[in-house]
């Protein structure tokens, strides 16, 4: 069951972040779960942005990536949002 759901998860990223994870499906099938577990540490890398958000979604524009630029945007609002509210 543990590997339909991390299948599940690495199809909703592809079509998310349009990328290519069939090497991943082919490793939980092949090696199991367990082995698919240290790239789940990666997303938290992946989450973490120490740049200024108008930087970042500029970044995603400038290299012709409308879709991850709405998503960064759309991120930094909610940031925004949440810090405006802890000060």
């Amino acid at each position: 069951m543990l590997k339909w759901l991390v299948k599940k998860q690495l199809t909703s990223f592809a079509r998310t972040w349009g990328y290519d994870t069939n090497y991943m499906a082919e490793i939980v099938d092949e090696a199991g779960v367990s082995a698919a577990m240290p790239m789940q540490g990666l997303q938290k890398l992946g989450g973490y942005r120490k740049v200024p958000a108008d930087a970042w979604y500029g970044a995603a524009l400038t290299a012709g990536k409308p879709r991850t630029a709405d998503r960064a945007y759309s991120l930094a609002s909610r940031w925004r949002k949440k810090r405006s509210r802890g000060r």
